[in-house]
């Protein structure tokens, strides 16, 4: 139903399309908060913790300032 316009759905199931388009969007936000939580996260860890998972202090910090809606699109595929 992407491709027909909201205006063209018989009025009874334009609230189910407007209902599902909220909780799609509430789900990207959650997950674009849980993102920034885990970059905010990263930036605590010291550097023999993070040479362990891959990375350095510089990656770490170009990661986590990153924009809050840069998520990962296999993030976002719920």
């Amino acid at each position: 139903m992407p491709h027909i316009a909201l205006a063209l759905v018989e009025p009874g199931r334009r609230l189910a399309v407007l209902g599902a388009r909220a909780r799609r969007l509430s789900r990207k936000v959650a997950v674009a908060l849980m993102v920034r939580a885990e970059r905010r996260a990263l930036m605590r860890l010291d550097d023999v913790t993070l040479k362990d998972m891959g990375f350095n202090k510089g990656q770490a910090e170009c990661e986590a300032s990153r924009s809050f809606w840069d998520v990962p699109l296999d993030r976002l595929r719920l």
